[in-house]
């Protein structure tokens, strides 16, 4: 079952003593069942994974397939349910009619409409919690879709237990998860300004682009997009290897066959949530 190659099965050397994973596991033992949204990023894993101990096959990870969810993502949290033998669910959406125009409370309006569909699924299973993988550290963005998780019930143990991001960093190191370090992706959406139609093939170029990039090594990249220009956003430990002239001359080589007329580099690098600046400054878009 484990292999050197896959980082997705955890390899467990023993108990885990942390008060942070002491804390999610009575979270969980608190309860008889719960539905996990399984995105495949570190912080759902880790949710998914500590309640799969804890309550086995009364709990399920849902994965959404939207398309502004990056293949590989999907991929990787199929494999990792199946590897681990963890109950999982795929549920493939559309792009929602309610969001089409990318407006500023997107989030709010594709959250409320996605956990819904979590919650109609967790019904129809009997269980009686639907769980989202939202930590502490994400109190610090704009983030109108939280308003919709308070709305509709849904539990976020991490920030119930104000758990922040290096703190489950160190827990899924601790339990022997592979990929305990892996960067978040987020919703492709967080690429486009607000305001602009979502189109699907803009959402495979720019999945197209990133995968390219991480490719080449620079995980955690963003290539946001604003019309025919790539605007590429890169980690600040990432910047000094990424700017030499035979490298750049690849990337925007590669990046035109995508469709992109412009490729640009920004020079304040990676922030979380750049295309909300004008929000959290209290501006209109």
């Amino acid at each position: 079952m484990t292999a050197s190659s896959d980082i997705f099965v955890m390899q467990r050397t023993g108990a885990i003593n942390t008060s942070r994973h002491r804390q999610l596991t009575d979270y969980f033992t608190s309860m008889t069942s719960c539905a996990v949204a399984f995105s495949g990023g570190l912080d759902s894993t880790v949710i998914a994974t500590v309640a799969h101990d804890v309550l086995k096959d009364n709990m399920m990870a849902v994965t959404l397939n939207t398309p502004y969810m990056p293949q590989w993502e999907v991929e990787e949290a199929i494999r990792y349910c199946r590897q681990n033998a963890i109950p999982h669910h795929v549920v493939t959406l559309p792009i929602l009619d309610s969001i089409v125009d990318n407006p500023p409370d997107r989030c709010y309006l594709c959250k409320k409409a996605l956990f819904s569909t979590i919650l109609e699924l967790a019904q129809t299973h009997n269980i009686s919690s639907v769980i989202d993988g939202t930590n502490h550290d994400d109190l610090k963005d704009y983030r109108p879709g939280m308003k919709a998780l308070k709305e509709l019930g849904i539990k976020s143990p991490f920030l119930d237990l104000g758990i922040a991001k290096q703190d489950i960093k160190t827990m899924a190191k601790d339990m022997g998860i592979g990929n305990w370090n892996k960067m978040p992706c987020a919703c492709l959406l967080s690429r486009l300004p607000h305001g602009v139609k979502i189109e699907e093939a803009d959402l495979r170029r720019i999945e197209k682009a990133e995968e390219f990039l991480i490719n080449l090594g620079f995980d955690g990249c963003r290539v946001r997009t604003h019309g025919d220009l790539a605007r590429i956003e890169m980690r600040r430990e990432k910047r000094a290897k990424f700017l030499h002239a035979e490298l750049l001359d690849a990337v925007a080589d590669e990046l035109k066959k995508y469709g992109y007329k412009y490729v640009a580099f920004d020079l304040e690098g990676y922030r979380c949530g750049s295309m909300n600046e004008r929000e959290r400054s209290g501006k209109n878009n």
